[in-house]
């Protein structure tokens, strides 16, 4: 089954290639911060399916976005690649890892959710969507989910970050968002154990006031590898982006240095 080929944005560079994959509600803008700070590493930065100016097919499933990734670097003819994803984009990245260590060398995890929300949140999702069927402004939803993806104080410095997810929102649509709800935030199950079948070099960036990590995840993760626990909320790439930089050249420096 062939993948509808994402909206990708090179850079030339060094090697190797370097994937940036980010979260639901973001596009290819939330890593410029990241790219400044290593412009030294050639770089591939997509816009995720649905998202940005990337066509919704693959929007479906993370098995759909894994397809339409797959497709992408084959288009780009980018060889094995270190994926650093953002939230879904990790989700993405880690399950790619996993079914094709071909295709990756390396993986930075940044405020990658790994475990089935469940409870109240997961009510509140099912709650959003039922929202947004009845016609609730995607505009209005942008900003409120903005201040669930971003630390407060960032957001407070910069009051128009909230104004450019509801733009974002806007261009996506109700269906869209729905949809983006149902694939990425209800129907993936836990993937903490997915941790333990990497091969490869990998690390995980979290927020101190991130969800992602809440409730014993960050305990879980670091029975398996390295975590990194910044300032902020959910979005570093965004909040600390030297943070993701410093993650990103250590397992550049494994790639270098496997012995080390």
């Amino acid at each position: 089954m062939s993948s509808a080929r994402l909206a990708a944005y090179t850079r030339d560079g060094r090697s190797p290639t370097v994937l940036f994959l980010h979260g639901v509600f973001m596009d290819h803008t939330l890593w410029d911060q990241v790219l400044e700070l290593r412009s030294d590493l050639r770089a591939v930065v997509l816009d995720m399916p649905g998202h940005g100016t990337s066509d919704p097919a693959g929007l479906t499933s993370l098995g759909a976005a894994m397809d339409a990734v797959t497709s992408t670097l084959t288009a780009e003819d980018a060889g094995p690649v270190v994926i650093v994803g953002h939230s879904w984009g990790g989700m993405v990245g880690l399950r790619l890892a996993v079914a094709r260590p071909d295709l990756v060398r390396a993986l930075v995890l940044s405020n990658t959710p790994l475990v089935r929300n469940h409870g109240l949140t997961r009510i509140g999702f099912h709650a959003q969507r039922a929202l947004l069927a009845l016609g609730f402004p995607p505009d209005a939803y942008g900003r409120m989910a903005a201040r669930s993806l971003i630390g407060a104080d960032y957001l407070s410095a910069h009051p128009g970050v909230a104004n450019q997810m509801a733009a974002r929102m806007s261009a996506m649509g109700r269906s869209r968002i729905r949809q983006t709800l149902t694939s990425v935030l209800l129907a993936p199950h836990d993937a903490v154990d997915l941790l333990g079948g990497l091969r490869i070099p990998w690390c995980a960036v979290g927020g101190a006031e991130d969800y992602a990590i809440a409730g014993g995840v960050a305990d879980a993760i670091r029975l398996e590898g390295d975590l990194v626990v910044a300032p902020g909320g959910h979005s570093s790439p965004l909040e600390f982006p030297q943070v993701i930089a410093d993650a990103l050249g250590a397992v550049l420096e494994k790639i270098d240095r496997p012995s080390a």
